[in-house]
């Protein structure tokens, strides 16, 4: 979880740079299962080696800090060089996360297959033990998910959360190494590796005889399909539940937290079964039709759960989280504790091999974790963008499907009786087709259309009309605008522009429809800068909202860059004479990075002389409390703040934080030759427009700081935005927190007035 969000931050919040990380990752635990899995055999005393595992870990897991620090100072250096040349920046990349990751969880990789060695004497007790082993160390997991993804980054911050893990190795593998378990070479060999003739043919038909090597083969690759179709459910799970939920920090947490708390179930249930005089070669096939089965009803029962795609809403945090947690447990709980069973079953299949335990435990995980690997990098990349998702949860589930009945002997009719309801049942479902259900919730009785949709690596990305306008919707919820606000859409551009005396080089920080930067093709306007983050925005803004866009698609003088924002700044030594920052809604999921410290100082430094950076708020989604916490972190960056309006809507009001290390002072025969300036290349009347502009200016924080409480700063290390934000989005429905407008605004612009008087204010001397 923190490697997830710590590497985000550098490479940037793409779904490419996530993969980097998973895949990194994923890559260590798999070498580490196969390479300590076999000298597990070899260990006199696995539960101390075991311990020096865990300790390795916090060592190894120290790396971060130093190489963090220098890939910053090379980073722009790099991109200088490497600017050109995307595969030598992706490989430097690689190598950090390479660096950070795989040493760690190489070491990682070996701490199951160790603690098996020690914890299971018998190998006919690998099917049960494992399982109970593999179920205690993923609901560990789950707990581990929900203390970082809820908790522990906002109350320590990430770097102390990071040295609390560190420290737990440290505690985990100490207490092992002291308490100095019994050797591995106490018990026979024979016990070790052999199951005792009473229980060698338990749970068999007769005639089946031992699995033997010749389906070792076989074994693996379940292994490699069941962390395969077990990563692609929950990713897909991840994006289906975005759909109706907050789309914050806490709804990837919540989703992970119940996937991990249902494979950790469901080991459990192969532990139970495993204690059953079955034959695995029914039990497994049952469990991967049923898997198949439970994927394939995922769809219609969201559906059916979420009213059609209704917004989750509800009033109150403690009682949204509630609703968080029971939507995802009463929608994935059923399938995914089956799920969870196939893989821990494999070891109750395995207790006939002759290996040694820990090398049995680390050859199945490790394959397992190769399955996973490609499993969710497929299915983000692959399935999803072409099949969708209600075509991803089909696909999977024929997979599961497909992998029960190629398990099912041709020659073995007794089998095929036992299996025939659940087959018939499983092939009923699975071919259900959920194509026909929306993936988009358009208001049909409210004149609403949907006009485009796109399913890709970030999400559902629509294009909606409305009373004869468009807009673009991502993940049903989050609007990026449309023409019904056009006017103040390019104010976010306009205004910024008119208080500049001459703003020849333009960075926009977000694009949307592209109305906004549309808007800043003046005349004198020599070269746009567009960051977009979402390819599928880019593709659909371009294809609907070309008109509306001002020439943003076609202008020779515009640069359009699908990539992260933050990201892309960091990494370039260019300089603008303005930078505007669209509205970014303080509780999605990576907006809270766009409003730290450290995000800001960037911009600072890649202010020209006399330059400026606009910050545009949404004011109707946050409180006092989040705008004081953005306008403290902005004035401990930047020599001058002030606040100028976008509009004057009494219920959805934005304003710009407009920032400069100094700022100019405002300068009215320049605002009039800009206005004018502006009004005549839009073919509009020209008339004396200067005072027009003042209205929109609300005052100086600045001079008026003494009215900003004195708090915390938002930082990347403590990101209290992101997690503070969508707490006061729920507590706003239930009352107990007011949005910064109507009488909350009018009160703060009030207080600034009278703090700081025009006639007093330096930035309109």
């Amino acid at each position: 979880m923190l490697w997830l969000k710590e590497l985000g931050l550098v490479f940037g919040n793409t779904v490419h740079a996530a993969a980097m990380v998973l895949t990194v990752f994923f890559a260590g635990l798999a070498a580490g299962g196969h390479v300590w899995g076999r000298r597990a055999a070899g260990a006199r005393r696995p539960l101390i080696a075991f311990g020096l595992l865990e300790i390795g870990i916090a060592a190894s897991a120290s790396l971060y800090f130093w190489l963090l620090d220098a890939y910053h100072t090379i980073y722009a250096p790099l991109i200088a060089i490497a600017g050109s040349q995307p595969a030598v920046l992706l490989a430097a990349k690689a190598a950090l996360a390479f660096g950070i990751l795989f040493p760690p969880a190489f070491l990682m990789g070996g701490t199951l297959p160790m603690l098996g060695e020690y914890a299971i004497p018998r190998a006919d007790q690998l099917g049960r033990k494992g399982a109970a082993l593999y179920g205690l160390n993923t609901f560990g997991a789950a707990i581990g998910a929900f203390g970082a993804g809820f908790y522990l980054p906002a109350t320590l911050g990430f770097r102390y959360t990071y040295l609390c893990a560190m420290g737990t190795n440290l505690l985990v593998g100490t207490t092992a190494c002291l308490m100095n378990g019994r050797s591995r070479r106490e018990a026979p060999a024979e016990a070790a590796l052999t199951p005792p003739a009473a229980t060698a043919g338990r749970g068999r038909a007769r005639g089946e005889g031992d699995i033997g090597e010749r389906r070792r083969g076989k074994v693996l690759a379940l292994a490699v399909a069941s962390g395969f179709l077990t990563l692609g459910v929950e990713v897909a799970a991840a994006r289906l539940f975005a759909q109706v939920l907050q789309n914050s920090v806490y709804t990837f947490s919540a989703t992970l937290v119940v996937f991990l708390t249902t494979l950790a179930a469901g080991a459990f249930v192969a532990n139970r079964l495993s204690r059953q005089h079955w034959s695995p070669q029914t039990v497994l096939p049952a469990l991967l039709l049923l898997s198949g089965l439970g994927v394939a009803l995922v769809p219609f029962l969201y559906i059916h759960l979420t009213e059609h795609l209704w917004y989750a809403g509800s009033a109150g945090w403690t009682s949204y989280l509630v609703r968080v947690f029971a939507s995802v447990v009463l929608v994935l709980t059923g399938p995914c504790t089956v799920i969870g069973a196939v893989f821990p079953f494999l070891l109750r299949v395995e207790e006939d091999s002759r290996a040694s335990i820990g090398r049995t435990l680390g050859r199945l995980s490790a394959w397992n974790t190769v399955g996973a690997i490609a499993g969710s990098a497929l299915t983000g990349f692959l399935l999803l963008p072409m099949l969708g998702l209600w075509g991803t949860f089909r696909t999977i589930a024929i997979g599961y499907f497909a992998a029960g009945l190629m398990l099912i002997q041709p020659n073995s009719p007794q089998r095929w009786r036992r299996l025939t309801p659940v087959i018939a049942v499983s092939l009923l479902f699975t071919a259900l087709n959920p194509s026909h259900l929306a993936i988009v919730r358009v208001d049909t009785a409210g004149g609403e259309k949907l006009l485009d949709v796109r399913q890709g690596p970030y999400g559902v990305t629509a294009v909606v009309e409305r009373d004869r306008h468009r807009l673009i919707k991502v993940n049903n919820r989050y609007s990026l605008g449309g023409t019904a606000g056009m006017e103040q859409q390019r104010n976010q551009a306009l205004i910024p522009l008119v208080i500049h005396p001459r703003p020849q080089s333009v960075f926009f920080l977000g694009m949307g429809t592209g109305i906004t930067a549309g808007a800043a093709l003046q005349p004198d306007v020599r070269r746009v800068v567009v960051a977009e983050l979402i390819p599928d925005v880019v593709s659909l803004a371009r294809t609907h909202f070309t008109k509306a866009a001002n020439g943003l698609f076609s202008d020779p003088r515009v640069e359009i860059h699908v990539t992260d924002g933050r990201n892309h700044l960091a990494g370039t030594r260019e300089t603008y004479d303005m930078i505007i920052a669209d509205l970014f809604i303080p509780w999605e999921a990576g907006a809270g990075s766009l409003y730290t410290r450290e995000h800001f100082e960037t911009v600072r430094a890649h202010l020209s002389p006399g330059a400026m950076f606009a910050q545009w708020l949404p004011l109707y989604q946050m409180s006092q409390r989040e705008f004081f916490l953005i306008a403290r972190t902005m004035l401990a960056v930047f020599q001058d703040v002030v606040i100028w309006r976008g509009d004057f809507f009494v219920n959805r009001p934005i304003v710009a934080l407009v920032a400069a290390s100094p700022l100019q002072a405002l300068d009215p025969a320049v605002v009039a030759a800009r206005v004018r300036a502006t009004r005549q290349a839009a073919k509009a009347q020209v008339e004396p427009l200067s005072a027009l502009m003042f209205p929109y200016y609300m005052g100086n924080l600045r001079a008026a700081q003494h009215l900003i409480p004195a708090g915390s700063i938002n930082s990347d290390d403590r990101p209290f935005l992101e997690y503070l934000a969508p707490i006061t989005q729920r507590e706003q429905q239930g009352g107990t927190a007011q949005w910064l407008n109507a009488r909350e605004l009018l009160t703060f612009s009030s207080r600034l007035l009278e703090a700081i008087p025009p006639e007093r204010d330096p930035y309109l001397t």
